[in-house]
């Protein structure tokens, strides 16, 4: 294994139709599958993910999320970055919201970001084109899935519509590092008598 950060993704989706290997799913945040009020496609080099609009009638729990699995040759210490813009209507009202969410095994969404609606029309409420980097903690030898989406609480209004761009997105994978100082001078069973701290430095090479 490389001493630095192991690339385990890396995509920028820039070539026509190209997702990367990564596949839409509804529901993974909340709400049944499928879902007339959620859906996920390609567009201008990026991933998107649409939620709400349709037809004037109350909807609840839309979500939809981009996903990829990944292997792991030996546990690693997992890190996340991606870029992304949240874009929610100007008509919800003050008890609608949309979020861009993130997980990992299916475990417990991590929030990334949330726009709540203020229901005054105008222009749309948007985060602006940002970008996150997290780390996902130590993750065991073997398979993994990650999910990059969001959610939206509700709608009543086709005119209410919230869309999500995820782009660049890198995760990479660090193994555990070496043995410390005095594992590397001296092997187990074996002592050096007589030897300072700065000799030992000397002879573990650092």
């Amino acid at each position: 294994l490389p001493a630095g950060p192991l690339v385990l993704i890396d995509e920028n989706f820039d070539a026509g139709g190209d997702t990367g290997g990564f596949a839409y799913a509804d529901g993974i945040f909340g709400g049944a599958a499928p879902q007339p009020d959620a859906d996920g496609s390609w567009a201008g080099g990026a991933l998107v993910i649409d939620l709400g609009g349709g037809t004037n009638s109350l909807t609840n729990d839309m979500s939809g999320a981009w996903e990829i699995g990944f292997e792991l040759a030996v546990a690693m210490d997992v890190t996340l970055s991606f870029s992304y813009e949240l874009v929610l209507a100007a008509n919800y009202e003050s008890d609608e919201f949309s979020q861009v969410l993130v997980s990992i095994d299916g475990g417990a969404p991590i929030l990334i970001d949330e726009l709540v609606g203020d229901g005054n029309g105008g222009v749309d409420m948007t985060t602006g084109l940002l970008s996150v980097e997290l780390n996902l903690g130590g993750l065991g030898a073997g398979s993994h899935s990650l999910a990059i989406g969001g959610y939206n609480n509700k709608k009543t209004w086709s005119n209410e519509a919230t869309e999500i761009t995820i782009d660049d997105v890198l995760v990479t994978g660090t193994a555990p590092g070496p043995a410390g100082l005095a594992d590397a001078a001296s092997p187990p069973g074996v002592t050096s008598p007589g030897m300072s701290e700065q000799e030992l430095i000397g002879l573990a090479g650092i």
